[in-house]
């Protein structure tokens, strides 16, 4: 029977051996089976409910700020279009308001949240009725996260565009971490606005959330 050779390289130096065809699968058939393993490994967990509660106050404290910050401006300084992607900071924060509602229905698990919220950028057009709205979808995103439990943020979330065409379907703990990079990719922009038009919104570093 052909025989298979090996080296051992040890403290105090290397031997030579031989090793059986039957030994040599083993050895290679549990380490196909450890790779596999490995390969298909339930992930470790993304985020936690923790995270969505530090991300939602996060969220009610800096859209204060922005809000304050863009009182001081008047209604055509809100809505003149300043080159950013939504043109204005009125137009902006709309585009955010709106978009909360839809991510955060989704991840209540409603699979068609177009079917009645309607994105729009001109409404609210009334700063005093978007500043009531903005402080109550604060209030519904902080609530949303106090009620999560780590294994609400397991397995797959499922919905469908507004034209209702194509399921959707991606990781619940993904969509989570989406609806707070979304609002921090817009309240940038919206920051950059505001600064440049002469108002001052508080630092955004997460390290000094009160």
């Amino acid at each position: 029977m052909n025989r298979h050779l090996f080296v051992v390289t040890g403290g105090s130096g290397s031997r030579r051996g031989e090793i059986s065809p039957l030994a040599a699968f083993r050895t290679t058939r549990q380490g196909a089976d450890t790779a596999r393993n490995v390969k298909h490994r339930r992930p470790e967990k993304m985020i936690s409910a923790e995270y969505c509660r530090l991300m939602a106050r996060y969220n009610s404290w800096q859209n204060g700020s922005l809000v304050t910050a863009a009182d001081g401006l008047t209604n055509a300084d809100r809505w003149k279009d300043r080159g950013a992607f939504f043109q204005s900071i009125a137009a902006t924060l709309n585009h955010l308001y709106w978009a909360d509602a839809l991510m955060l229905e989704r991840l209540k698990g409603n699979p068609r949240p177009e079917d009645n919220i309607r994105h729009s950028l001109t409404s609210p057009s009334d700063w005093d009725e978007f500043k009531t709205l903005r402080s109550q979808r604060n209030e519904e995103i902080e609530d949303w996260a106090a009620q999560l439990r780590d294994v609400e943020l397991c397995g797959m979330l499922a919905w469908y565009p507004g034209d209702g065409s194509t399921r959707i379907e991606k990781p619940k703990a993904l969509c989570a971490i989406e609806l707070f990079n979304h609002q921090t990719h817009h309240r940038g922009q919206i920051h950059a606005m505001l600064t440049a038009a002469g108002a001052r919104p508080e630092a955004t570093d997460l390290s000094m959330l009160p």
